[in-house]
């Protein structure tokens, strides 16, 4: 009798050893989905940083319609070296929708509106001088749409420009626009 309650008292050690050495792999699932989730966390921390760094130093295009003076000098001189700016002429408005402003861009000058796409670096430039306008006509984006400026022309040609809605960046752009032509008309 001695010697089968030594024998069931063994077999329970050896039993409460493998539930004790079950505790460890649930320690273990819980660390490591606890690993996964810091991971996670300080990639999405690590990426808003680079983010805000880029638009910061004018790497990145900003996501709302900028007037010349917030437009970061990196930017502006990119601009100018992309659309070939005339004598005189300097850029009031900028929006691109692009993640630099190489890609594309939609903006006006003191004397011409301007869009511009660069894919595979060919240039795609629609341009009309103040004078050359016969109309222009704003539809309303949403968050996930550009608001679309419409610039028709005298001689029945017409071409968009697109504008990011964030911050409102869309109808002050349309806005100064307006202004705009309508003192050079």
């Amino acid at each position: 009798m001695l010697r089968f309650l030594f024998v069931f008292f063994q077999d329970y050690e050896m039993i409460s050893d493998v539930k004790t050495a079950v505790k460890p792999r649930q320690g273990c699932f819980v660390r490591g989905c606890a690993a996964i989730v810091i991971t996670v966390v300080i990639s999405v921390v690590v990426v808003m940083c680079l983010v805000g760094y880029g638009l910061y130093s004018g790497d990145l295009a900003s996501t709302q319609a900028l007037p010349q003076h917030r437009l970061p000098r990196k930017q502006l001189t990119e601009i100018e070296q992309i659309i070939s700016l005339r004598p005189n002429e300097s850029v009031l408005y900028f929006y691109s929708d692009a993640i630099t402003v190489s890609g594309d861009g939609n903006l006006f000058t003191n004397q011409r509106v301007i869009s511009y796409t660069n894919d595979s670096d060919v240039l795609e430039l629609s341009d009309a001088t103040y004078d050359e306008i016969s109309d222009l006509a704003y539809s309303q984006g949403s968050f996930f749409d550009p608001s679309i400026i419409t610039v028709f022309l005298k001689n029945d040609y017409a071409f968009d420009l697109w504008i990011g809605t964030d911050s409102g960046g869309d109808r002050m752009f349309y806005d100064r626009l307006i202004q705009e032509w309508k003192e050079k008309e």
